[in-house]
Parts: C-alpha cells; structure tokens; sequence
C-alpha cells in the first residue's frame, strides 16, 4: 500500500499536480494602551519686586541686595552689601531690616521684598526640576540683576526636583539687584530686568 501510494504522489508530481500541504500560522492581535502624560505648564502669579536699596556714594563701592523667599514675603530673607540698608535703624551696613527702623513704618515702602510666585501644572505626581537663566539688563542704566533663585513655597531650597501634587506645584524666585546708579525707580516692562523659569519633568 505504502509503495503504491508514492508512486501515485510520484506520478502526480511528475504532472504537477501534487497534494499542496500549508505551513502551520497562527494569528494573534495585540492591543495597544497608555497614557498621555500632561505637559508642564507655568502661569505667574506675581513677579518680583525687590525691597528699596540705597545707592552708594561717590567714594562707595557698588550695593546691592539678595531676597531669599521665605513661606510668606514677609519671612524673606534679605541680604544688603554695603551701605545699601535703608531700613538698617542706625547702623552703617546692617544686612537685614532692623525692627527699629523708622523708615520700616512708612506706608507703601517694601522693605520685604515681594517674591514672584508661579504656579507649575502638569501630571499628578510626576516631578520636575527647575532652573533658571536668560536674565536681561535693566534699560535703566546702573541697575543690574543676578542670581536668580527659586524655592519651594514653603521657602525650603529646592535641592532636586519638585512633586507635582494633585497636578499643581507653587514655586517662588528671588534674586540680586545690584545698584550704581543714581536714585531711580526701575519699574514698568521698559525699565524692567528679568530672567526665564524653566520646569522640565525630572
């Protein structure tokens, strides 16, 4: 049987009409799932304001002040070089706002420093980091900017990223003014120096 068999594949063969056998398949479908992640996203919510400085004199070096934000504008911390106190109750040089200065008491004065705070959306949980950068030259010759600084809200430094809690995170920048200029008010966006926030998922 097996002999008679072969010869009859063998015959057909030799027509071309040999039984054709498939190769084995299988299919299967593969689904495809993910999340789109949301982008970071910055809205200011105030800018800076530095606290009042006082130009040096002729024979002075250059002054200037660092705002460090604190929790609120009002635990800041200041830190003025030189004679450039203005609020230093008396005492030549003072780095910080003397509780006794009379000049503290004038209404509108900001001796604090009014950090700029920006709110950071993005995706729930997810962290970023910041940095800062890009800072550009008053118009207003002899005021200068630098070291701009962010923190956290709470005032804590940052020191490697931030949480995005719920999808929101606040963050708050100071900086340094520098002055040798002559008494001069350097507001409004023609006077104005600034400098770029920049938050990236970490």
């Amino acid at each position: 049987m097996l002999k008679r068999t072969t010869l009859a594949i063998a015959g057909l063969a030799a027509l071309g009409l040999a039984p054709a056998f498939a190769d084995n398949t299988d299919t299967k479908t593969v689904t495809v799932s993910g999340t789109i992640v949301a982008p970071l996203e910055i809205g200011t919510v105030t800018n800076l304001t530095m606290p009042h400085l006082v130009k040096p004199s002729a024979t002075e070096p250059n002054t200037s002040v660092k705002v460090e934000c604190g929790a609120t504008d009002a635990a800041n911390t200041l830190t003025y070089s030189g004679n450039g106190n203005p609020f230093a109750g008396g005492t030549a040089g003072a780095a910080t706002v003397a509780a006794t200065s009379a000049n503290a008491g004038i209404a509108g004065v900001n001796k604090t420093g009014t950090c700029a705070t920006l709110a950071v959306a993005g995706e729930s949980g997810y962290f970023f980091k910041v940095t800062t950068g890009n800072i550009t030259a008053h118009s207003t010759a002899g005021v200068t900017v630098s070291a701009p600084e962010c923190r956290n809200a709470d005032g804590s430094a940052i020191t490697t990223n931030v949480q995005l809690a719920s999808g929101a995170a606040s963050i708050k920048c100071g900086a340094t003014v520098t002055a040798t200029a002559a008494a001069v008010s350097y507001t409004g966006a023609a006077a104005a120096g600034s400098f770029d926030v920049t938050v990236t998922y970490d």
